[in-house]
């Protein structure tokens, strides 16, 4: 068996312990003169395969420029079809922690998700 794997999710995931989740990771773009695919860790698309719900950020969604805070967004139900897929995996939640990072108006969640990788999706 695989050793567990520790998800840090920028955004509230509350995944019981015990289901079953998809995760998805894909390449980003860096560098400003010599451009390269580096996987982004930071912002998976996790699927929750016992409910069907979907925890993600809204990049992987629509290419957002200029956000306003609080503003609601058109969001389409399927990821945008230039990313490019990293990696796919399924694995059963071990645990679920959610934390506020930072004080006051600058805070922050955190989904903190331990995962037994299974099979490959």
């Amino acid at each position: 068996m695989a050793s567990p794997i520790t998800i840090y999710f920028l955004g509230v995931a509350p995944i019981p312990v015990g289901h079953r989740v998809e995760v998805r990771t894909y390449f980003i773009e860096t560098g400003v003169f010599r451009k390269k695919l580096e996987p982004n860790f930071d912002q998976p698309i996790i699927t929750d395969l016992d409910t069907g719900i979907v925890y993600s950020a809204a990049t992987n969604y629509a290419q957002i420029s200029m956000y306003t805070p609080g503003a609601r967004l058109p969001l389409p139900l399927k990821p945008r079809a230039d990313l490019k897929l990293h990696g796919l995996w399924t694995a059963i939640v071990r645990a679920c922690n959610i934390h506020w990072i930072g004080i006051g108006s600058s805070a922050f969640p955190q989904t903190t998700l331990v995962v037994d990788p299974q099979t490959p999706a």
